[in-house]
């Protein structure tokens, strides 16, 4: 094989795909000790892209993002999700943020909220 052939060339699927509604987003890996430096990240002529360190894929929805998808990541990335998700201004995005928080994440019980 040649040293110099990329993921891509080899077609390995990356190893987490994450769904965005922005063209522009930020990675720091998983966070904390385990991630890595911060990075923007911007989309260009493709619906996607990957961070260059460890290989997250974020691809472009114009879908509704189910809450449930966040579950097990850490509250700042997901409220840094939610608030990038939501339509409209970022009044109207934290209060929708709340609403998330006290109606279908805390009233759920278990582990979450």
């Amino acid at each position: 094989m040649n040293p110099d052939t990329t993921a891509k060339e080899l077609k390995i699927e990356p190893p987490e795909v994450i769904m965005v509604r922005t063209r522009r987003v930020a990675c720091d890996g998983v966070g904390g000790a385990l991630g890595h430096p911060r990075v923007y990240l911007e989309m260009g002529e493709e619906p996607f892209v990957e961070c260059g360190y460890c290989d997250r894929r974020f691809v472009l929805t114009d879908k509704p993002l189910d809450a449930d998808v966040f579950t097990g990541t850490s509250v700042g990335n997901f409220n840094a999700a939610v608030l990038t998700m939501l339509p409209g201004n970022a009044a109207d995005a934290a209060k929708r943020l709340e609403q998330i928080w006290l109606y279908e994440i805390a009233d759920r019980g278990g582990a979450r909220g």
